[in-house]
């Protein structure tokens, strides 16, 4: 009865590790999406971003 008591105390334990690994993975995978997706989306962004810098260029010409 100990000898099996021992052999569940040492499955919890590798199911322990086995969650902390799972929750490692997921990080992983967002970490990846987010890099990802920023990437994609840096571009347009850029663009965006330039072109809000041209028209208040051009306002504040005409301003001046």
């Amino acid at each position: 009865m100990a000898k099996l008591l021992e052999i569940s105390k040492q499955i919890r334990r590798l199911e322990q590790g086995q969650a902390l690994v799972e929750y490692g993975l997921i990080l992983a995978v967002i970490a990846i999406a987010a890099l990802v997706s920023l990437s994609v989306t840096g571009g347009g962004i850029d663009g965006l971003y330039g072109t809000i810098r041209q028209v208040a260029e051009a306002m504040a010409a005409r301003l001046a």
